[in-house]
Formats: structure tokens, sequence, C-alpha cells
């Protein structure tokens, strides 16, 4: 059975020692992701920060980033029997006679389990979701920054493009 919502899943890595709880306060830029960063590296559980600095909304992290934990989420014993399925599903031939067609209805209503659903309004249209930065992402960030300010943006037509490169 599929959980009913995030909370559900928070349980069942909490059930299964996959989460650990971080009650006091943590600034999302920088220290949440490194936090991660660590925990990660050494095969930790998933973090769930509940008081990110500035944010009323707690930041769930690394949930899905070992093995065991996509075992938690997918409620499998092993990732291998959602591949089998997956497989199953790509190779799909289409059914020959009328009892091979009669069995078609129960596949493809289990493969229709398998698309997103439609959602009409996320949790950042909604709340005010704090936003993790890292190192890296800051450096790219400044670099970006950086090389715009050297080089500003141009359009370029063909004929131009084609001039300097024949000259």
């Amino acid at each position: 059975m599929a959980y009913r919502d995030l909370r559900d899943f928070i349980r069942a890595l909490e059930e299964n020692r996959e989460l650990k709880r971080i009650p006091f306060e943590v600034d999302p830029v920088l220290e949440i992701a490194e936090f991660a960063d660590r925990a990660v590296k050494r095969g930790g559980p998933a973090l769930l920060f509940e008081k990110p600095k500035g944010y009323a909304t707690p930041v769930l992290i690394n949930s899905f980033a070992s093995m065991r934990k996509m075992e938690i989420a997918l409620e499998v014993a092993s990732v291998e029997e959602v591949a089998a399925r997956i497989v199953e599903f790509l190779e799909m031939r289409m059914p020959e006679g009328l009892i091979g067609k009669l069995k078609m209805p129960p596949k493809l209503a289990d493969m229709g389990a398998f698309f997103p659903k439609t959602v009409s309004k996320g949790a950042c249209q909604t709340y005010r979701v704090p936003c993790i930065t890292t190192m890296s992402g800051a450096r790219a960030a400044a670099d970006a920054i950086a090389a715009r300010v050297r080089d500003p943006i141009r359009v370029w037509s063909l004929q131009e493009i084609h001039a300097k490169t024949v000259a």
C-alpha cells in the first residue's frame, strides 16, 4: 500500500531506524547541506531538520540516499523487485488469442500506477519552503555572475558566427 503522505513515509523511516531528527535550529544556507553530506558519506540515516532557521517548514533530506531507504520508500524487500516489474513492462508484447487479451487489463492497470499523478498545487506555491545552499552551488552561482559581468550575453546571427569562424 502506498504512503498516504510524507508523514507516513517519515514514520516508516523512523520505525526502520533510518531517520534522525534534528530538533535544534540549523541554517539552510550551507549548514543543512553539510550535515546531509557528512551523513550520506558515512551511510547515515535520513535527516529531519525540525527547525530550519527562518522557516516554519521542516526539511527532510537524504530520504532516498541508500538502497535500504529506497526499499522502504517503494515498500519492497529488494529494489530488484521493482526492476523486474519494469523489465516485464518493457518486454510486454501484443497478446495473442482471447485468453491473452483477457489477461492484459490487470497488467495495464499495474503499468498505470508507475506514471506520476497530476498535482494541481505544489508546496513551493503554497508554503515558504527553505532553499538548501551548498558550497559548490554557491561557487557555481558566483562563477555564473562573474562570467555574465565579464562577457555580457549577446545574440549572434548565423552570418556573424560564420564570419568569425571563417576569418
